[in-house]
């Protein structure tokens, strides 16, 4: 046996300009899973977080980056539009992501009970404080923050409701 040795980039760390990675920070959505990815600069260097702590980015490429916590990350554009690619675990897609103003968000829809006939669980939802609260069995109330339309998020979690066609909340998927 051999010291254990951590994996490294791919491929040899490029030089990036603060300009060419500027338009990449901010948060970024992947619409199957709906996780968050925040992309930050620290430092004059690209890092990335998925709500716990940040992992810095080496460049491989204008639009190529590699993390030692998450893999590789692609820059594509599909039309006008710019996707960040991520193959680890599997590929995943995100699309810069726009942040709501909570203040607009109407929590009392939200606010019910739910139940997993699939899993036996049921879920309780309330507005205390200004904030949804998911309950989660057995667990203490997680406070929920608003993230895009019908989209809620909280340590690692997403939570998103769905709508029938008279806009009334029918449901949620928990991620």
């Amino acid at each position: 046996l051999g010291p254990l040795t951590e994996p490294g980039p791919p491929s040899p760390a490029v030089e990036l300009p603060t300009s060419a990675l500027e338009p990449l920070v901010g948060a970024w959505r992947d619409s199957t899973n709906d996780q968050i990815l925040t992309f930050a600069l620290r430092d004059g260097r690209l890092a990335v977080s998925n709500g716990a702590a940040a992992s810095p980015l080496t460049p491989l490429g204008p639009a190529r980056f590699w993390s030692s916590a998450a893999g590789e990350f692609t820059v594509d554009r599909e039309g006008a539009e710019t996707v960040i690619r991520q193959r680890e675990e599997g590929p995943r897609s995100y699309r810069r992501h726009k942040r709501i103003d909570p203040a607009t968000v109407q929590l009392d829809e939200y606010a019910g009970r739910y139940v997993s006939e699939e899993l036996g669980i049921r879920y309780e939802l309330k507005v205390r404080e200004g904030r949804l609260e998911v309950h989660f069995p057995p667990g203490d109330p997680l406070p929920m923050i608003p993230i895009y339309p019908d989209g809620f998020a909280g340590q690692g979690r997403t939570v998103r409701f769905m709508r029938d066609a008279s806009g009334g909340v029918t449901g949620l998927r928990i991620f």
